[in-house]
């Protein structure tokens, strides 16, 4: 059986460094071949019924989600042709335009973000210390309460030894499951960049009561145990009732523990501080950093901050990528002029570890003045251009 799964390794070793190298290559630089991008105009009504319209270049799984975050009802998208990257880049906008995405390569998304856009990354990295999650399981209350619905469904792990499971994993539970989860928005990694990290680790089997339902990819590098891709035969809704992403990390941590690892890396999460698998790895005592290889930003502007723009928001606030380290801007909800108190309240419940700081926009102005939650500076804002936010 085991001499099953080190055939799998073998193969992921056979693919070569070249393969890998060639691969990593057509990643980072194929973005510089997009002459070109799909532009498009989304409106709908934001989660407090207000009307907004967003400008959209480029395909992106990160904007279309958290479009459907911010506009949940009435969405309508019209399509607006195509628009030149490096235009697309350096700012578009027009008469109701409450706010601008652009993904564009990230080369350019670096330099141009200097003149006052908002870079966003596709993606943010959470990471753990085993210890820390150890501890987190022993004593916090949700965290407890979480694996032990987790328990109580009768889920639990053991590693994939046998013949061909690999491919299993990848036709049966990982590309059904992403599709499902996330729809038209799904991105799907290749099979045979999937199978190379096997090379430097292997596949754990989610069980319940004996019977696999799903399985993780996990890598072994350095001292860090990354959990790269994971897969379920249950629906999304099943999925969450049982507990399976908790089953996942209490494999991950157990096999840390016994390989001797320090760090668990989660692998990436959308960019906002609202995202529901992001807050729950922040109480697994998951650290917000910087994802590497990414090979595209998003940048953000609105030339107005609308109580459209203050709207989206507060429903789901921005991480963005700034000199001083990764930056949560949001909105304070309501009509009334912010508080620093308010401010500060908000800020308690949308703080996650890794942040260097906080901007929260008070959408009818506010009183000035900054405040701390913990270490994190907290700042209030009027509701600026995204140019002068921070000017």
């Amino acid at each position: 059986m085991r001499a099953a799964a080190s055939l799998d390794a073998l193969r992921a070793r056979v693919d070569g460094p070249w393969e890998a190298a060639a691969s990593a290559g057509r990643y980072l630089f194929a973005p510089l071949a997009e002459r070109r991008l799909p532009l498009r105009r989304i409106s709908g009504l934001t989660p407090s019924g207000r009307p907004a319209t967003v400008l959209v270049a480029g395909a992106s799984r990160t904007i279309d989600l958290w479009l459907q975050r911010v506009m949940p009802h009435g969405r309508e998208l019209v399509g607006l042709g195509t628009e030149g990257t490096m235009a697309a880049a350096r700012g578009l906008g027009g008469p109701g335009i409450d706010m601008v995405l652009a993904r564009v390569p990230r080369i350019y998304g670096r330099y141009l973000a200097a003149d006052g856009q908002l870079r966003l990354p596709e993606v943010v990295a959470q990471r753990a210390a085993t210890a820390e999650m150890r501890r987190r399981l022993l004593l916090s209350k949700s965290v407890r309460s979480s694996a032990g619905l987790s328990h109580a469904a009768g889920l639990g792990w053991r590693e994939a030894t046998e013949e061909g499971a690999f491919e299993r994993f990848y036709a049966q539970m990982y590309r059904p499951f992403a599709e499902r989860r996330f729809g038209e928005a799904a991105i799907v990694r290749e099979r045979a960049a999937l199978r190379r990290r096997l090379a430097k680790g292997g596949l754990l089997w989610i069980e319940q009561r004996g019977r696999i339902v799903g399985g993780v990819l996990i890598e072994r590098d350095r001292g860090v145990l990354r959990l790269l891709s994971l897969g379920t035969v249950l629906d999304p809704q099943a999925a969450r009732a049982a507990g399976f992403h908790v089953a996942v990390r209490l494999a991950g941590l157990d096999q840390a523990e016994a390989c001797g690892l320090d760090v668990i890396d989660f692998g990436g999460t959308m960019p906002w501080l609202t995202d529901g698998i992001l807050r729950s790895k922040h109480l697994w005592g998951a650290v917000l950093g910087h994802k590497r290889w990414l090979n595209r930003d998003i940048l953000v502007r609105w030339e107005r901050c609308t109580p459209a723009v203050a709207d989206m928001l507060a429903a789901a606030p921005l991480i963005l990528e700034r000199p001083e380290g990764l930056v949560g801007v949001g909105a304070l909800p309501g009509d009334g002029p912010a508080s620093p108190a308010g401010a500060a309240s908000l800020a308690r419940r949308l703080h996650a570890a890794g942040l260097t700081a906080m901007t929260l926009i008070g959408p009818a102005g506010c009183e000035p003045g900054a405040t701390t939650v913990g270490d994190l500076p907290v700042r209030l804002a009027p509701p600026l251009p995204s140019n002068a936010l921070f000017a």
